[in-house]
């Protein structure tokens, strides 16, 4: 059975990105509201994907019919490589693309192991992409995929991305700040050891930092965003800590970057 939706007409939607205790996703301070013009595609699906096995599919999309800068779209839909049709039916073409290559790997990837798959179970694979806040032109949006393919939980992983609508052009680290990269993993490091996750059932708070899987490793630094007051570094869940920490955001204030600030960075920023 499959589903395809998508706004009848373009609205002005409000973004709100607010404050709340303990969830890594929203713990960043309020940025200011911001509105922009935006469309929306969904292809939702179910497929009886072996015997034993159903599996209901989703991907969403935002769509951005006022951008015109390519390098821009190019980045915003970074998945599907090769694709240069950034119009709703060039899109829809390409998820659709993508949930037939989806079914086709997962089909070989259990085509050995289908007699010993649990009966009458459920999979899923849940895409999506939300436009988090606009700010100076500068637009956040993050990437959401949930999947679970058995096992005891499902899976998440997010990529968080800002695009500089002004410049046409993804935001990278060396857009914002000359810090060198193994100063920032030294300061994230010695930051996540104020920063605690849940608890070890006994109500004792877990700090990152004792639960990294190796404090000596390099963290990876391509995954951030941020805003008015702090750069934020978000990592998914058991990318870089056990899968009951969750997704870790650690932030980094200009303060802290201070004297080390790209200076048209800082000017169109408003940082003191």
């Amino acid at each position: 059975m499959k589903k395809i939706a998508s706004t009848g007409a373009f609205s002005m939607l409000l973004f709100f990105f607010s404050c709340k205790k303990n969830d890594a996703l929203r713990n960043s301070p309020e940025v200011s509201q911001s509105s922009i013009k935006i469309d929306s595609l969904v292809v939702e699906d179910s497929t009886q994907l072996f015997k034993t096995v159903k599996l209901n599919y989703k991907s969403s999309l935002r769509l951005f019919p006022e951008l015109e800068g390519k390098k821009v779209l190019d980045s915003i839909y970074f998945k599907y490589k090769g694709n240069k049709d950034f119009s709703k039916n060039g899109l829809e073409k390409a998820l659709q693309t993508e949930k037939n290559n989806y079914y086709a790997k997962l089909k070989d990837l259990y085509k050995d192991d289908e007699n010993y798959l649990n009966n009458n179970e459920s999979w899923m694979q849940d895409f999506g992409m939300k436009v988090k806040s606009n700010q100076n032109n500068y637009m956040y949006i993050q990437y959401r995929s949930e999947s679970f393919w058995g096992g005891a939980h499902s899976n998440y992983v997010y990529t968080d991305k800002v695009f500089d609508l002004q410049n046409d052009k993804k935001v990278e680290l060396s857009d914002i700040t000359s810090m060198p990269s193994d100063e920032i993993e030294k300061l994230l490091k010695e930051k996540s050891k104020t920063i605690s996750k849940g608890n070890d059932g006994n109500n004792k708070p877990l700090m990152v930092f004792d639960e990294l899987y190796d404090t000596k490793n390099k963290l990876l630094l391509n995954n951030f965003y941020f805003d008015d007051k702090n750069l934020y570094f978000h990592y998914s869940q058991e990318e870089v800590a056990p899968y009951v920490i969750g997704d870790i955001v650690i932030p980094i204030s200009w303060e802290e970057l201070k004297g080390k600030l790209n200076p048209e960075f800082q000017k169109r920023m408003k940082i003191n």
